[in-house]
């Protein structure tokens, strides 16, 4: 039996994987840093829950007319 589950957890992740990179309705058009897959050397970082986190844009660096993404 286990190895039918580890038979199946690559097209279980894969599954997951494409459902994530499906269109968000949400995400606004040409949204900045919507096309992000991981934050950019120059990311801030915070500690959270004894784990660093690297965030991109910065909170400073979003105006209150931002409407793309922030990416951890």
């Amino acid at each position: 039996m286990k190895l039918l589950y580890l038979t199946l957890l690559p097209a279980i992740l894969a599954l997951f994987a494409a459902q994530a990179r499906a269109a968000d309705p949400f995400k606004p058009p040409a949204a900045p840093n919507c096309g992000l897959a991981a934050p950019p050397p120059g990311a801030g970082v915070d500690r959270h829950m004894g784990a660093l986190l690297r965030i991109h844009p910065r909170n400073p660096d979003i105006g209150p007319d931002y409407t793309g993404c922030q990416t951890l």
